[in-house]
């Protein structure tokens, strides 16, 4: 499933169909595949930043945190 979200022309329209049978590999039984997993979400992560530099260019060098990311604490609503 990584090897085609990083490989498919198209997938940025095949991530929402692909990505759940990704995740699902973090909780599996064997370890092995849970890291291996992991590694790929990984990857991909860093596939998307080298993809869409530009945009996220300013908010690194800003230090800029979404209001999602809460800055690593605990919000109540």
């Amino acid at each position: 499933m990584g090897d085609l979200l990083m490989r498919l022309p198209d997938r940025i329209e095949m991530e929402p169909r692909i990505f759940p049978y990704l995740i699902s590999g973090l909780f599996d039984h064997n370890d092995e595949i849970k890291q291996l997993t992991f590694d790929i979400i990984e990857q991909l992560g860093e596939l998307y930043e080298e993809t869409n530099e530009s945009e996220l260019r300013e908010m690194k060098q800003f230090g800029f945190k979404s209001e999602w990311q809460l800055g690593g604490k605990i919000k109540d609503s």
